[in-house]
């Protein structure tokens, strides 16, 4: 949760040590999963580069199940949006389909709330209405109050 609450040194304390942990005792599915998460904290520290060669890495894994990919194909999404990258259509709609798979808002939400971003950024208002609304439609919608912040802006 400490990406999630945006405690950044906290957050990357517990990466190190979970990737750590997990590599020395061969959890690839872990290591995986992490990495996405490590992909997003990069993503939101603002060092695009970097989150979008580690979740490349990992969306790349096909032999890693959807629950363990998709923190980093919707970080993945999220940073083609912002940079511009002319796949962000086509990956948001692969990490759309595979969060609403899940059917967990954890997974929905940030995939959501990506594609206002991307909407917002072609000046769609109607499609950024949309995805809010969807949004909102979602049980329990979010605990992430930055999340929240960011339908409330």
């Amino acid at each position: 949760w400490a990406v999630v609450f945006r405690q950044f040194e906290l957050a990357e304390r517990m990466l190190c040590e979970g990737l750590a942990f997990d590599r020395s005792h061969d959890l690839d599915a872990w290591t995986s999963y992490l990495l996405g998460w490590q992909a997003r904290l990069r993503m939101h520290q603002g060092r695009l580069r970097e989150a979008e060669a580690i979740a490349r890495s990992v969306v790349a894994m096909s032999d890693r199940s959807l629950v363990e990919r998709l923190p980093a194909l919707s970080a993945l999404a999220r940073i083609c949006v912002r940079t511009g990258d002319a796949s962000a259509p086509g990956l948001l709609q692969q990490a759309l389909a595979q969060a609403l798979a899940t059917q967990e808002v954890q997974h929905i939400a940030p995939v959501r709330l990506a594609l206002v971003e991307a909407a917002w950024l072609c000046g769609d208002a109607v499609g950024m209405r949309t995805q809010i609304e969807d949004i909102c439609a979602l049980s329990d919608a979010s605990h992430d109050p930055w999340e929240c912040g960011e339908m409330l802006v």
